[in-house]
């Protein structure tokens, strides 16, 4: 499969243009919006939240990210977007509210994370 041209014409912003030390972490609405502005495509993770919704987030747990334990799929998208990012004023986002944030301005790849194995080897 051959990726289309606008996928290669600029590198893409792996977790979106993170940078802690700048309020932006990895997946961040601030971060992809910075990645917008910086003219570069982005990469995003997304997990499945207990009530089958698609969250914008590396991570199978909570731990790293946030001041939450626990994993992803243990709680719902609704109680997941009240979950602030480290360092942030972000929280945790849908897939849909990345899709409407960028609205076509980046090429966007999205990475499905496999929480169980069930999407195969």
């Amino acid at each position: 499969m051959t990726l289309p041209d606008s996928f290669l014409a600029a590198p893409l912003a792996h977790r979106a243009l993170h940078d802690l030390s700048q309020g932006r972490a990895e997946n961040a609405p601030a971060s992809i919006e910075a990645a917008i502005r910086a003219g570069y495509g982005i990469e995003i993770d997304i997990q499945i939240s207990r009530d089958g919704r698609a969250m914008v987030f590396h991570d199978y747990r909570l731990d790293r990210l946030t001041d939450a334990t626990g994993f992803i799929r243990d709680r719902d998208a609704t109680e997941l977007g009240r979950i602030r990012l480290s360092g942030t004023s972000d929280t945790i986002p849908t897939l849909a509210q990345v899709l409407e944030q960028v609205a076509g301005r980046a090429p966007l790849l999205i990475e499905i994370k496999d929480q169980d194995g069930t999407l195969g080897p």
